[in-house]
């Protein structure tokens, strides 16, 4: 849609020239092609139910994923006494005052390491793609509180190793996740995560997991299996011929 209405600004701005059948052309022809998501071998392990879930983070901590918004998350958890772990992975550039380089300060990331240490398994940038999917293995839950997000693979790359998606409403996440699961996995606003967590975990702790948890967890991680790039890339390689056929 973003690609459309900006394709419809261009051409209008055309001076003496017709753009109908330009418009029409495009609105026929284009579709959405998603990438492909790099994954570990092997299928996710059976995780044993602990006293409180790993709650994994995955992503940049720059604004356009509101860490900021993550780490309240958290802190209220905290204060409503769950228990809990955190594997903290993603980039963490630099905040507003430091150098500028990767690896900085980052206040997010900071305070966040500092305040909740004694329940961190993990922090910082993995040392290679094996210790990264290792880490995804390890938790239960992956949080996105992103509000700019134009397909959330790193969400998939989490949920292929077997955790639970908390997800905003909005974005690509709705498109992107199976309408199944929708009710659980996507939350309004804050408020609203807090509460899915929290209720998650405590359905997780007294359901029968092959009654009420495996039939969905297979319905995500089936979902997840489509993005795989040893699919993906089939229907990559069939648009590329039919293009380069079209324009010999």
């Amino acid at each position: 849609d973003s690609f459309l209405s900006a394709a419809d600004s261009v051409l209008k701005g055309i001076p003496g020239f017709d753009t109908s059948c330009e418009h029409k052309l495009l609105r026929d022809t284009s579709i959405v092609v998603y990438p492909g998501v790099e994954h570990a071998s092997g299928a996710p392990q059976a995780k044993a139910v602990a006293d409180g879930p790993v709650i994994v983070w995955n992503h940049r901590w720059e604004a356009d994923k509101q860490p900021g918004v993550f780490r309240r998350v958290i802190e209220q958890l905290d204060g409503q006494g769950m228990a809990f772990s955190l594997i903290l992975l993603g980039e963490h550039p630099a905040g507003a005052g430091s150098s500028g380089k990767t690896g900085g300060y980052n206040p997010e990331f900071e305070a966040l390491c500092s305040r909740f240490s004694q329940h961190i398994i993990h922090s910082g940038y993995a040392q290679d793609r094996a210790e990264y999917f290792r880490l995804l293995r390890l938790g239960d839950i992956v949080v996105s509180t992103a509000k700019q997000e134009n397909f959330g693979l790193s969400m998939l790359q989490a949920i292929d190793a077997g955790c639970w998606p908390l997800a905003p409403k909005r974005l690509a996440y709705p498109e992107v996740l199976p309408a199944e699961v929708h009710a659980l996995c996507l939350y309004k606003d804050m408020d609203d995560l807090i509460r899915k967590i929290t209720a998650l975990w405590g359905a997780r702790l007294s359901a029968q997991p092959d009654q009420t948890w495996e039939p969905l967890r297979n319905t995500l991680l089936e979902r997840a299996a489509e993005f795989h790039w040893e699919r993906r890339i089939r229907e990559f390689d069939d648009l590329i011929e039919e293009t380069v056929a079209l324009n010999c």
